[in-house]
């Protein structure tokens, strides 16, 4: 029974404030154990899933951009790094991807490898650290991934990063492989209940 003062309101809108943490610990999960991943990066062929990736780096975007249906049917895709980004600077720009966070050392290898990369946000959050400035630390983690979940919801507005479909009742949501949620969930850290299923293809509703 609704005993606050004012009618009920029609739709309850709740937001979890570690909601991108949960989200990205999850889907770095999925990645770790090589499930629902799409992309093969660099020398060792690092999994990862192109979505996140292509949030935080426009090169990963572009390889978004151009990746046709036939690719993501077939084998994972292998992407050469490119020149300027090295083993090392790749795999911190990957943990930034998921956790919001550079590693320590090497910063001025991972600085380079994020211009490579086309990941801004990754060379500013080297520059404290190369300028050995204490009192500047830049965003918290959990902002840096806020901030890569809304960059996400914009991708998958521009229908990118959606291989898969969630059908909630009578509506399809388009979705990706092991990060498929609906844009409300991606925005306000709501959880959504639905069935996976291809796209065109009668998933239990």
């Amino acid at each position: 029974m609704w005993v606050a003062e004012g009618p009920a309101p029609a739709r309850w809108s709740l937001r979890d404030g570690g909601h991108a943490g949960h989200f990205l610990a999850t889907a770095d999960h999925f990645r770790a154990a090589g499930q629902l991943v799409d992309v093969a990066v660099g020398p060792e062929g690092d999994v990862a899933h192109a979505v996140v990736l292509a949030s935080i780096s426009s090169f990963f975007l572009r390889f978004l951009e151009g990746r046709t249906r036939e690719l993501r049917q077939g084998p994972l895709p292998r992407v050469p790094l490119p020149a300027g980004a090295t083993l090392w600077g790749w795999r911190a720009v990957l943990a930034f991807a998921y956790g919001g966070t550079v590693p320590h050392g090497r910063e001025k290898e991972v600085e380079e490898a994020a211009q490579a990369l086309g990941a801004p946000r990754v060379v500013a959050a080297c520059a404290p650290r190369l300028e050995r400035d204490p009192q500047d630390r830049g965003p918290e983690p959990l902002e840096e991934q806020w901030e890569t979940l809304r960059a996400m919801e914009h991708l998958h507005a521009s229908g990118l990063g959606c291989d898969l479909q969630l059908r909630a009742g009578d509506e399809v949501i388009p979705g990706e492989p092991g990060v498929g949620v609906s844009r409300e969930g991606l925005r306000r850290g709501t959880g959504r209940a639905g069935t996976v299923g291809s796209p065109g293809s009668a998933a239990g509703g």
